[in-house]
């Protein structure tokens, strides 16, 4: 199972970057390519020329890339090799598709520049004061995150019910559903509360240039937060023990990553398309050409006081560089993703490769793992027993892979669990405590046995203890 989520991943993310790279194909008004060009230009055969060979371009590389993934299989059992090559991966196919658009860019720049295509001003600011009036009136009120943030919580409402005891990591779940619907929320803010754009002299065309892409992006970001919602709602379910079946489990979460996927894409292409529509039949179209601000690869203009502007290319909005937040924010977003690889990588490794091991001190029990180590008293162990075949798990908050299985379970027929077990090297040792069962064993059959024995012995040596 965790291979095939992890090649889903690699799925979703080449789809993500190949639909990224292959939007700057389609023309968002005059721009194409990221470059501005004049509406009678956009079809010219040397154009189309450079867009095909950026397409085949993006095409073979998001075609070797995939292919590529598959090497995953060669080391399914090793969560840390899998986290670092997956790393590389992203960074080779971000750092390969900005060169292959980059040199196109250049390429119909230069093109540009020889025909001297070029018009309007570079430093023109306009403002349509109706449009500017009616703005907040364009998106879907935001009072609809509330009835997403409900169903998340759900659970948490189910459980008062139901009286279930509480844990601490409740709190951790109810965190994320609230940091997820704020990050859902500030997306929202961003793009309906920007600056309306003007887009024509004829305010009517503003008008529904602006309401189509205040409107569509605040559907967008409310249908994502029903949609992690519903897999909040349905993970958390499973973490308060009410079972839900791995299978429907794994399915919402693919299906609605998959949805939500095709719904960013979605909501891009029929903005796209319905200003595109609307503004060819435009008497009196404002174009701005600013293509010397997009030069470097990314925005720079130190003219523009705007932090956030619309991407050319991909979906979204892009950071203007020459603003001094601008380099902060950067600077601050690559410290926090190498501040979560690195760490998480060591991690990994440290699961890789440690070995689970138990020590008996007195009456204590102490289970030596990474991150997850567990200690209890031989005084609280019911009863203990060997067992040839794990019964069916769902991992709750833990490490599971096709080599060993780390941290908190939910087991069939036995609850909530602690395992410490290597999958393929039986017999495995059940303890039963006072509120969960813990799983053990050890890579060498001969020292599970020895374990098994140890808790025996000391069990019968404290009950006679407690007799006599």
């Amino acid at each position: 199972m965790f291979i095939f989520i992890i090649l889903f991943v690699f799925f979703i993310m080449t789809i993500s970057l190949y639909a990224t790279y292959m939007d700057g194909t389609k023309p968002k008004g005059n721009i194409v390519l990221g470059v501005t060009l004049p509406y009678q230009n956009l079809k010219d055969d040397a154009v189309k020329k450079i867009l095909m060979e950026y397409k085949r371009d993006i095409n073979i590389l998001s075609g070797i890339l995939f292919s590529s993934s598959f090497i995953t299989l060669l080391f399914q059992n090793y969560p840390s090799l899998i986290i670092i090559y997956m790393f590389v991966w992203f960074t080779l196919f971000f750092y390969l598709g900005n060169s292959i658009y980059m040199k196109n860019f250049r390429k119909l720049y230069k093109l540009k520049k020889v025909n001297g295509w070029f018009f309007g001003s570079t430093h023109i600011i306009t403002i349509d004061t109706e449009v500017s009036r009616l703005k907040d009136k364009m998106p879907v009120s935001k009072l609809y995150f509330i009835p997403t943030f409900i169903i998340s919580l759900m659970p948490f409402i189910i459980a008062l019910f139901l009286k279930v005891e509480f844990k601490f990591y409740y709190i951790f779940y109810f965190l994320i559903s609230v940091l997820t619907h704020l990050l859902l929320l500030y997306l929202y803010n961003l793009f309906t509360s920007k600056k309306s754009d003007v887009f024509s002299e004829d305010t009517k065309v503003n008008l529904y240039c602006n309401y189509v892409y205040k409107r569509y992006y605040s559907i967008c970001y409310i249908l994502l937060a029903f949609i992690e919602s519903l897999c909040l709602m349905f993970i958390f379910l499973n973490i308060l023990k009410i079972y839900i079946n791995p299978i429907v489990l794994t399915a919402v979460v693919v299906v609605s990553t998959l949805f939500s996927t095709a719904l960013i894409i979605y909501t891009q292409n029929k903005i796209k398309n319905m200003q595109n529509r609307i503004l060819s039949i435009s008497d009196n179209p404002l174009i701005v050409d600013n293509d010397e601000y997009w030069e470097r690869g990314y925005y720079y203009n130190p003219n523009d006081s705007n932090l956030m502007v619309e991407k050319r290319i991909g979906y979204g909005l892009t950071i203007n560089m020459a603003h001094r937040w601008g380099k902060i924010i950067t600077f601050l977003t690559f410290s926090f993703i190498a501040a979560v690889i690195i760490p998480l990588s060591i991690m990994f490794i440290k699961f890789d490769t440690a070995n689970f091991s138990m020590k008996i001190t007195g009456d204590d029990v102490k289970i030596s793992a990474p991150v997850y180590g567990y200690s209890f008293r031989i005084s609280e162990i019911e009863k203990v027993e060997i067992i040839d075949k794990m019964p069916s798990k769902f991992k709750t908050n833990g490490v599971a892979t096709s080599i060993y299985c780390l941290g908190n379970f939910n087991v069939e027929g036995y609850g909530p669990s602690k395992l410490f077990i290597y999958n393929k090297v039986p017999p495995f040792i059940a303890i039963k405590l006072k509120d969960r069962f813990v799983f053990l064993n050890s890579k060498d059959k001969d020292i599970t046995l020895k374990y098994y024995r140890e808790l025996i012995d000391k069990a019968r040596t404290i009950k006679l203890q407690e007799n006599s």
